[in-house]
């Protein structure tokens, strides 16, 4: 596509724009077109964001090596992220207790101040699964590190640490559920 859009194009200016995006996306496949997949800890040139957690210690990603991780990224004021989550309750439920040993679901804000988070987290009730916040809204260091540019997003992470899917089924979509199996499974 990027070929044909620059013989198509003349003066290069939308070339220009997505070149730096195709060579990211064709840095990150493999021969057979299937994504590479990346460590959480390795995305930004090594440097883990620090997650304060609801203890109020502070965690990172690398931190819960040997589980599968469902991250959903999300915020007070977003009413989609809020619409996911009766979804991802009920996504939580059906799986056996077994299983649960083996997959973390956590919750990371990108609310401006703890307080917000903390009151969010109440009213939602999310306070049974992991939390954690990375303060600043648009500028939270997870949001720079992560590239992401709309909310809800999800995350699925392997056991081993290794980002597999950047932008993971929402709870709402039933695939997500044997995703996860198969990655508890590895």
């Amino acid at each position: 596509m990027y070929n044909l859009l620059g013989e198509v194009e003349k003066k290069g200016v939308y070339t220009k724009l997505l070149k730096p995006k195709c060579e990211l996306r064709i840095k990150n496949k493999s021969a057979d077109g299937k994504t590479i997949a990346k460590s959480a800890e390795s995305t930004n040139n090594g440097s883990e964001v620090k997650i304060l957690g609801t203890n109020g210690k502070y965690f990172t990603l690398s931190d819960l090596k040997g589980k599968v991780v469902y991250i959903d990224f999300w915020a007070s004021w977003c009413g989609p992220c809020r619409g996911q989550f009766p979804y991802s309750k009920e996504l939580h439920k059906k799986f056996s207790a077994k299983q649960l040993k083996d997959v973390v679901f956590l919750y990371i804000s990108i609310d401006k101040t703890k307080e917000i988070w903390e009151k969010a987290r109440e009213q939602n009730g999310l306070d049974e699964f992991e939390n954690g916040l990375v303060p600043g809204d648009w500028g939270s260091e997870i949001v720079k590190q992560y590239k992401i540019s709309s909310i809800p997003r999800y995350m699925l992470i392997d056991k081993k640490g290794n980002i597999v899917d950047p932008n993971a089924k929402r709870p709402s979509d039933p695939a997500v559920f044997n995703e996860i199996v198969r990655l508890i499974g590895d």
